[in-house]
């Protein structure tokens, strides 16, 4: 019943934020004055169209949104997160994390993406930053342990040479072919949440 009632909550909270982004204009959502003012750790919204993932993303140290909501409230669901040494879509890649939960939020739906009929259906991720929205075109999906999730989650690289192993593993990794073959000049988005007990589900996308 004590898990039931932590759902709803953040299922209701979840619901007035996006309540509010629905009445806003256009203008008023993209300059992010509201939702700074109620938190100054948001940074961006995250969505992909046909699934319930459709929420705010913050940045503050890689503990706290893990079990504290948008509004800083103990929430077992947590918030989606961007790894707190990344400058959010300034570096080469931008990683966000968020919890796969029993209910199907925040990033429950990733693990959909090991099915390639999904991926055709589900395969753009729109991201509003700042006064821009960003479209990213999925290119890898796969699960992996601890150690290989590492790889994954590199943002910083001395050489094309390095960029184009981190891609290239990427690829490799992937479920199935979903024929997107990213380049060394593309801005890479991230998503990751847990899969089991020892795994990560990897979404990886190129800035289009």
């Amino acid at each position: 019943m004590a898990w039931e009632a932590k759902c709803r909550k953040g299922r209701e909270e979840y619901r007035l934020l996006k309540g509010i982004k629905e009445e806003m204009s256009l203008q008023q959502f993209r300059e992010n004055a509201r939702f700074l003012s109620e938190n100054p750790d948001y940074k961006a919204w995250i969505r992909i169209a046909g699934t319930i993932i459709d929420y705010p993303v913050v940045q503050r140290d890689n503990q706290y949104y893990l079990d504290h909501s948008f509004y800083g409230l103990p929430l077992g669901a947590g918030c989606l997160f961007i790894d707190e040494a990344i400058r959010p879509f300034q570096e080469e890649n931008t990683v966000i994390y968020g919890h796969n939960r029993k209910d199907g939020s925040m990033f429950a739906e990733l693990k959909k993406y090991r099915e390639v009929e999904y991926y055709r259906e589900h395969s753009v991720i729109e991201v509003d930053y700042g006064l821009d929205t960003l479209k990213y075109e999925i290119f890898s999906c796969y699960t992996a342990d601890s150690k290989k999730a590492l790889q994954a989650y590199r943002y910083l690289f001395g050489t094309d040479g390095e960029k184009d192993a981190f891609l290239e593993r990427a690829k490799k990794s992937s479920l199935y072919d979903t024929g997107v073959i990213p380049e060394c000049k593309d801005q890479i988005l991230t998503l990751s949440t847990c899969y089991g007990p020892s795994q990560r589900m990897i979404v990886q996308a190129r800035l289009v």
